[in-house]
């Protein structure tokens, strides 16, 4: 049972330390809540990137995320596809920054619930950084013997 305990404490600080740690995912929310959308779709957009974590969790435990890392075609792809998705979400940014001062301003912010998720979503899923962390991380956490989904 000890060495249960210590081992769940280990996840718990690294969890909280990757938690911290700023990245896409911290990016996409604040500028979801302070561009003028509400907080109803800044937490909206936390529950997708929280479901996407869920997703890559549930793919390393059946080890899909070990096929994609051991095969660099799969591994492209998925680096290509996150590549693509910031630079789509960078222009949409930028894109009302074209006109002048005297124009209204359009937000770049998820107007709708289900964008707001979608977005969240979409930011994690194409993240291949989550790849490599679910897949170096996660199964030292995981005692011999022990059920990997649970």
């Amino acid at each position: 049972m000890a060495s249960l305990a210590i081992v769940i404490l280990a996840f718990l600080a690294a969890a909280i330390i990757l938690t911290i740690t700023p990245g896409p995912d911290t990016a996409l929310v604040m500028r979801t809540a302070v561009n003028g959308a509400n907080r109803r779709l800044a937490v909206l957009t936390s529950l997708g990137i929280g479901a996407g974590l869920l997703v890559w969790g549930v793919l390393t435990a059946a080890g899909v995320s070990a096929l994609v890392a051991a095969s660099p075609v799969a591994y492209d792809v998925l680096r290509v596809a996150g590549a693509a998705w910031l630079v789509v979400m960078g222009v949409k940014a930028l894109w009302p920054a074209r006109r002048t001062h005297d124009a209204p301003e359009e937000t770049t912010t998820p107007r709708s619930a289900r964008r707001a998720v979608t977005t969240g979503l979409s930011t994690n899923l194409l993240n291949p950084k989550l790849l490599v962390f679910y897949l170096s991380l996660l199964p030292q956490f995981v005692p011999d013997g022990a059920p990997v989904f649970a």
